[in-house]
């Protein structure tokens, strides 16, 4: 709503001063302003999908308003020309849907792993009524609340609104409505964004760079490295990838939260109960045991007092501390290790195994929170 209001102070501000309202150049202000006021929101979905949608419309309607060459002078019955009319516009509402899902949906498959086929359909349907029946009745309500008269036009406005709903509703409910796609690597989606951007504020001869990098963004879309293991961020579960690519989780109640987003950034849209009961674990009591790549992979949920099973593990997982125990096994990931480092991911690749962290990730900054040792919070007391 913020980001609205100031892009559309800005629209108003270029009418007053008779300059175009709707231009790049208002585009690039509105996004400074905000970033200076808000800087944190450069990183943020909802910045990067407004602003790219908004940034296709820009340059779609400078290019659909560019001043034509004169053509003949024609004359044509009134039929014809309110059927061209009427072709025009509507043609414009399906490229304007078009190109505002387009660009928006770059951001949208990184951020969120999921695409709307049937954004033009549902657009397409809404938009009349918005256009007819939300809108106007809207701005009338508002004209007419000082005079007591506001009932009726906001009747007909909430109807308006239900029946946007309603499409909204129908068009969800379609098979293949909400599509789940894998995570997009972060060079996808850099290649994807830079060569959008390229496309709508380059110039004429470098447009063709900005073609090559959206190949280029979509070939690297479908080399997606996502982890072998991965481990939550309280080692309260642990899943693999097998060789179909699907993951597999070791205990199919605990951290479910976290099971979900990883099977949404797998790409999978399924329930957790149902990902839950694939078989790939080999589970006795409190500890499961499972072969990745050749590398044995042992998870303790409990400590139970006796020291846990090492013999023929490569990588073992604990919900607990090890303190001393497994020290032979190459890689050690316990409750310490997760508390200090958040969630884990594993790559096994030619027989190394490759451990990236969240925190590591999220490098030293002022923002981060580094979790501090109970003694020596004891000792600055």
């Amino acid at each position: 709503t913020q980001r609205s209001y100031i892009m559309l102070a800005v629209v108003f501000l270029a009418i007053i001063v008779d300059r175009p309202a709707i231009s790049l150049r208002n585009l690039a202000l509105a996004a400074l302003l905000i970033l200076i006021l808000q800087p944190e929101s450069a990183i943020q979905a909802s910045f990067q999908m407004s602003f790219m949608a908004v940034m296709g419309l820009a340059a779609f309607f400078e290019y659909w308003n560019r001043p034509k060459p004169e053509q003949e002078y024609r004359i044509e019955s009134r039929k014809v020309y309110y059927a061209r009319k009427f072709y025009k516009i509507a043609l414009a509402s399906i490229l304007t849907t078009l190109i505002a899902g387009s660009f928006s949906s770059i951001p949208a498959a990184y951020h969120f792993g999921r695409l709307a086929p049937y954004g033009v359909l549902a657009n397409g349907l809404a938009i009349p009524v918005i256009s007819l029946a939300v809108m106007p009745f809207a701005v009338l309500s508002v004209v007419l609340m000082p005079l007591g008269l506001e009932a009726w036009p906001l009747t007909v406005l909430g109807k308006g609104l239900e029946m946007v709903l309603s499409i909204s509703d129908h068009v969800a409910a379609l098979p293949g409505a909400q599509r789940v796609i894998p995570q997009v690597p972060l060079a996808s989606a850099i290649a994807l964004a830079l060569g959008a951007s390229i496309l709508c504020l380059a110039s004429r001869q470098a447009k063709y760079a900005g073609g090559v990098l959206l190949v280029a963004g979509l070939v690297l879309a479908q080399f997606n490295g996502f982890p072998d293991l991965l481990i939550e961020r309280t080692a309260a579960n642990t899943a693999f990838r097998n060789g179909s690519g699907e993951l597999v989780f070791a205990s199919p109640h605990k951290g479910r939260f976290a099971a979900e987003k990883w099977l949404q950034a797998n790409g999978e849209e399924i329930p957790f109960k149902q990902a839950a009961a694939r078989a790939g674990w080999t589970c006795e009591a409190r500890s499961c045991r499972s072969e990745i790549k050749g590398k044995m992979i042992g998870y303790f949920l409990d400590e139970e007092g006796v020291q846990p099973a090492c013999t023929g593990l490569d990588i073992i997982i604990a919900a607990y501390p090890l303190r001393g125990a497994c020290r032979s096994v190459p890689t050690r990931i316990d409750r310490f290790d997760v508390w200090r480092m958040g969630s884990h991911a594993i790559v096994i690749k030619g027989g190394t195994t490759a451990v990236t962290t969240a925190r590591g990730l999220s490098g030293n900054r002022p923002w981060v929170v580094v979790p501090e040792p109970r003694k020596k919070l004891a000792l600055t007391r």
